[in-house]
């Protein structure tokens, strides 16, 4: 690119003239070399999702579920690449499948599926036209909704308020427990448009969106949440109403002016509660705990032991039921911990006898402890919960913040008190992928060893191919043939997963062409008999264009004989191309 410059300076330094000039040349020259480059992934991508699409468009009546989720994901990418106009026609095939099907399809799932893509590509219209196709009017209300849950995460606010106005619309032309139901879409959906706006910081509006909200239990909820985000925001005096509003609205829930009955006073309670104690507001957060025994059903299992006679009995007793105090003391501890408050967190903690809501207390207590480096106090808290399934949640928590802070024998100590093998395992497979991270490869190969030990006999399926794939993603750093032979001891349909991590261990450590070996490994791992196996080479098509290895790639799916398999991978290609989250080094949470 060659531009001609012509300078006339006036009082100035020549020299400075012409670098700002040659800085702004180059600016202009790499800002039309970024737009070349997306324009040359685009029309790659729209190779391949025309591809994708010829296949998938001859589905047959036995292919509805994958021939629809292959349209409406090649229509996501055909937006993507900002082929709008080419998205709702992929959609219009869909939809017209569909339709011709619609006595095979069970629930809404694919009306909404559909509905929901046609709104990314732009057509809310459509969208709205597919949910009332739906048979089953009484889905509508649902689809409507997740259609403006659509619009907000797009951030079309407006447009999700034309869809709210018609969910209420739909449910005034109800009657009993089916206007009762979409109007908790309704208000489900303003809840999320009052969220938006509060994110936002703008809060009018988000008020605006509340007082429309009709369940007095959602909107206290609401108020409540978004109390907090104003406390963030700095704006305390706007927080403090929204709570004393939340408050109001709460100690409604369960009397004649809660006509829907949708939410527990309790719960909502206890909601408004870690929000009050995450914002810091002690005074409300402790206040909204005492309401939990006041104008209210007292428990008939637990009246005798309150001293409550006959006679209040009766008088409660259209009342909604007294909520827990233990459990709502517990709540605020969570709240007190959820903002690193661990005077008041502890102080409430070491009140609560031993049960649920101690365990529940002492779990988040010990991570606020391990977040704010009183580690070792933090296994001691742990320790003291006395249901082994939330210890050893707490444990691992632990061991994951101190492996990342670099506290290595401190997680070896969290982990030794873990009871679950397969909990137990995972915590040791964080550690490693920690050591890795830090350059300490023997160590990490230590881990890894033992839990490929503990794997072999000592974990349900889910467990074992996990810490297996995983494991064997860290003995690639040593040789592939390492991680190969420790994959042998899964089936053939379960070895993708551990090739695929392997290869994105190699990468990250530089070590490309060995990143590719393992992709191209994990393509040819997934034989013709596994029922996944679109999915899997999809995924694996998708990596291997993020390493480079694009054109041997498509090479590959074209000899693929299954032509759903085929449109799948070739899906996987397109996805490549633009930033789709990574694949991780283990599956979250077992």
């Amino acid at each position: 690119m060659i531009i001609t410059v012509f300078l006339k300076v006036r009082g100035g330094n020549l020299s400075k003239v012409i670098a700002t000039a040659v800085v702004s040349i180059v600016c202009i020259s790499t800002a039309s070399l970024a737009q070349s480059a997306n324009n040359d992934r685009d029309a790659i991508a729209a190779r391949y999702l025309s591809e994708a699409g010829s296949l998938a468009s001859k589905a047959e009546p036995s292919e509805i579920a994958k021939h629809q989720y292959l349209l409406t994901k090649i229509a996501e990418y055909q937006v993507k690449a900002g082929d709008e106009g080419g998205a709702r026609e992929t959609l219009k095939i869909a939809r017209d499948f569909m339709l011709k099907t619609k006595s095979d399809h069970v629930g809404d799932g694919p009306y909404v599926s559909l509905a929901t893509a046609n709104v990314v590509a732009g057509d809310a219209a459509a969208a709205v036209d597919i949910i009332f196709s739906d048979p089953m009017d009484s889905n509508h209300a649902h689809g409507l909704f997740q259609i403006s849950r659509e619009q907000v995460l797009l951030g079309n606010l407006d447009q999700a308020q034309q869809t709210i106005t018609a969910i209420g619309e739909l449910a005034n032309r109800r009657e009993g427990w089916q206007r009762n139901a979409d109007l908790k879409w309704h208000d489900e959906a303003l809840r999320l448009v009052a969220g938006s706006y509060a994110a936002a910081e703008k809060f009018t509006d988000a008020s605006v969106a509340i007082n429309s909200i009709q369940d007095v239990g959602i909107k206290a909820e609401v108020l409540g949440s978004t109390a907090l985000v104003a406390t963030r925001a700095g704006k305390l005096n706007l927080a403090r109403e929204f709570f004393d509003q939340a408050i109001a609205f709460a100690i409604q829930i369960g009397t004649p002016t809660d006509p829907l009955h949708i939410m527990s006073r309790e719960f909502v309670l206890n909601e408004i509660a870690v929000n009050a104690a995450t914002a810091g507001d002690r005074k409300n957060a402790f206040r909204l705990v005492d309401l939990q025994g006041k104008n209210c059903r007292h428990r008939d299992d637990t009246s005798h032991e309150k001293g409550v006679d006959a006679e209040e009995l009766k008088r409660t007793s259209s009342l909604p039921a007294c909520g827990d105090r233990d459990l709502a003391l517990a709540f605020l501890v969570q709240g007190f911990s959820g903002n690193d408050d661990l005077s008041n967190a502890e102080k409430l903690a070491s009140t609560l006898p031993i049960g649920y809501p101690h365990d529940m207390a002492q779990s988040a207590l010990s991570g606020a402890q391990a977040r704010t480096n009183a580690i070792e106090a933090a296994i001691v808290t742990a320790q003291g919960i006395s249901m082994s399934v939330l210890r050893d949640k707490a444990l691992l928590r632990i061991t994951e913040i101190a492996a990342k802070k670099e506290k290595h024998i401190l997680a070896k100590k969290s982990i030794s008190h873990i009871d679950n093998v397969g909990e137990r395992a995972r915590a040791m497979l964080i550690d490693a992928i920690q050591l890795v991270s830090a350059g300490k490869l023997d160590e990490a190969w230590i881990l890894a060893d033992e839990v490929q030990e503990m794997a072999t006999f000592q974990m349900n399926y889910n467990q074992r191919i996990d810490a297996i794939s995983t494991a064997a993603a860290i003995f690639s750093l040593r040789s592939l043939a390492d991680a190969e032979t420790l994959l042998g001891k899964l089936n053939e349909c379960e070895r993708n997963t551990g090739f695929l991590r392997s290869a994105k261990i190699l990468a990250n450590h530089g070590r490309h062409d060995e990143a590719i070996s393992a992709l191209r490994l994990a393509f040819n791992s997934v034989p013709e008999t596994c029922s996944n196996r679109g999915m899997k080479l999809q995924f694996v098509a998708r990596e291997r264009v993020r390493n480079g290895d694009q054109t041997q790639a498509a090479e590959d799916i074209a000899k693929l004989a299954d032509r759903l398999v085929r449109a799948e991978a070739f899906l996987g290609l397109a996805s490549g191309l633009w930033s789709e989250p990574e694949m991780p080094l283990m599956t979250p949470g077992w």
